[in-house]
């Protein structure tokens, strides 16, 4: 959502990484995690993609892309 919002525009690639680029990032950013770090930063995602959802949602209806 983020990146929708910032390249104002909601093509496949930008609404849906490439998963090699999210478990690359996953790794770096959690590889010495406990399992409740995990869960935590899950949720603040999750929070987050919410909160940005409602902004991000006419860009991606207007691609045809919701």
């Amino acid at each position: 959502m983020q990146r929708i919002l910032a390249e104002q525009e909601c093509e496949c690639v930008t609404r849906f990484p490439y998963w090699a680029a999210a478990e690359s990032e996953f790794r770096e950013r959690f590889a010495t995690a406990e399992y409740r770090e995990v869960v935590e930063a899950t949720e603040d995602f999750r929070r987050l993609a919410n909160e940005l959802r409602l902004s991000a949602m006419p860009i991606c209806e207007a691609a045809g892309n919701w």
